[in-house]
């Protein structure tokens, strides 16, 4: 299989289909998608190790079309990354710019075969498209460190069915958990305030969400297409974005509480705004119940 040595920022198209390897030369300080797997949409079908050099401090948009990328390694002298079990781990700074002795996980291969994965003690963060669209992985159990789950990082997991949510946890953002197609139960834990956009979308086998009490808002198409979720506890909800609980087909009963208000048009604030509905084509919707006290919405009948 072929070996490229990337000594410029470029991977001629016609050699995609050979690539099983790709070493960074020393000097070369970033690692880039745009190098590596998005020429016109095409990628690197066989690539299976990438190698970055002691000089590499960057990695920008991780190569998650590698759908075969089975491990990152990285020299013990890199100060800024390091690989450990295949998984890229990159240094988190602090505002002077000097590294910290903790890390955000950059990326996990996609077509790394683990089931399990369990998080060091020492991470903070996972990062964007970080876990994206490994199809093997079927649980994640994070380190009570993490505070952060970012956009798109486990999207497209569709093996993913069990995940331990961490105390810590303070951001979950867009789409972090979309298309997770095996995801049955989604206990959400820690001092979070609001889901990101499309956050759980297409989870089509979510049947139970629990949340802590800090939670206040629930961003745009954030349950959609969640087609086995039976029921929503909104206690201390303040706003649902659009299309928040679309298509969510098996949802029995709804209770809006007295400080659901309308949806504000930047997702947040004070629950003032242009009206954007929140529920449609939800065909077992038996009942809505509505709090007396709440202001914006009322049930009759």
């Amino acid at each position: 299989g072929a070996i490229f040595s990337l000594s410029q920022y470029s991977i001629p198209v016609e050699y995609a289909d050979e690539i099983k390897e790709i070493v960074l030369s020393e000097g070369i300080t970033m690692l880039s998608a745009s190098n590596v797997s998005s020429f016109d949409g095409n990628e690197l079908p066989n690539l299976k190790k990438i190698t970055l050099s002691s000089t590499c401090v960057d990695v920008w948009k991780v190569p998650f079309k590698c759908s075969n990328l089975q491990q990152y390694v990285v020299p013990s002298n890199n100060v800024a990354f390091k690989s450990k079990d295949g998984v890229l781990y990159e240094r988190n700074k602090e505002e002077n710019g000097t590294y910290k002795n903790t890390y955000t996980i950059r990326s996990y291969p996609a077509g790394k075969t683990a089931e399990k994965y369990t998080m060091e003690s020492n991470v903070t963060a996972v990062g964007e498209s970080a876990f994206r669209n490994n199809k093997h992985l079927k649980q994640v159990v994070f380190a009570d460190s993490v505070t952060t789950i970012d956009r798109y990082a486990f999207e497209g997991c569709t093996a993913l069915s069990k995940v331990e949510f961490p105390l810590s946890l303070e951001t979950l953002s867009d789409r972090a958990f979309s298309g997770c197609s095996a995801l049955t139960v989604a206990n959400i834990t820690g001092r979070i305030t609001r889901l990101g956009e499309g956050a759980f979308a297409g989870c089509t086998s979510l049947a139970t969400v629990s949340y802590p009490s800090t939670l206040e808002y629930i961003n745009t198409s954030c349950f959609y297409d969640c087609i086995s979720l039976k029921k929503l506890d909104l206690k201390n909800i303040k706003s649902i974005g659009g299309g928040g609980l679309f298509n969510c087909q098996a949802l029995e009963e709804l209770h809006i509480p007295a400080g659901l208000g309308f949806h504000s048009s930047d997702y947040y604030g004070d629950s003032t705004g242009s009206y954007s509905s929140f529920l449609g084509n939800n065909l077992k919707l038996k009942n809505i119940s509505v709090d007396s006290a709440n202001p914006y919405y009322c049930s009759v009948g």
